[in-house]
């Protein structure tokens, strides 16, 4: 199985490749339960067989330069399901 997003991380920062960020650190704990909720996911049992739909996403905001970007790679890398794709928005430049 592959590391937990949250013990990758700690590792990060312990070897000194990432600098201690409690607002990344939050980040981190959010993107783990979320991985936890997608590893009970299970697609067309429904609402009724387990008491709850499809896990919520998250919403990751900040200044530019944050780590948000390296966040989600950091969950697209570590959660091990089969099926995954990862996409990227941004706002259009004007």
């Amino acid at each position: 199985m592959a590391d937990r997003i949250v013990q990758r991380y700690r590792a990060l920062v312990s070897a000194g490749e990432l600098a201690p960020d409690a607002a990344q650190a939050r980040a981190v704990e959010w993107l783990q339960a979320l991985e936890v909720d997608l590893r009970a996911y299970r697609p067309g049992r429904g609402v009724f067989l387990r008491g709850k739909g499809a896990p919520k996403g998250i919403y990751l905001w900040g200044d530019v330069g944050r780590g948000k970007s390296m966040l989600v790679d950091l969950f697209f890398e570590r959660v091990p399901l089969r099926a995954k794709r990862r996409v990227s928005t941004s706002m259009p430049s004007w």
